[in-house]
């Protein structure tokens, strides 16, 4: 019913309101897609990485500013 956690969908978005659902942890940008996610457990990295989110993203090459391309972080406060 909703993208991104806030924009309804022009079809299916008038039947519910986006409120209604839980918003996503990470919004990712425009002409981004996710190649992978990985809950991170290991000690390889300093602690305040641990039990944090990685997330791969694929970009989009023909931008006038590139735009992904990149590892994000997804901090979990534990809840």
């Amino acid at each position: 019913y909703c993208h991104g956690g806030t924009i309804a969908d022009p079809e299916f978005g008038s039947k519910h309101k986006c409120e209604e659902f839980t918003p996503p942890a990470q919004n990712l940008g425009p002409h981004v897609a996710s190649l992978g996610m990985r809950f991170y457990t290991g000690t390889q990295f300093p602690a305040r990485y641990r039990d944090q989110i990685f997330i791969a993203e694929h970009g989009s090459w023909n931008r006038s500013k590139k735009i992904g391309y990149r590892v994000t972080v997804v901090r979990i406060d534990g809840n």
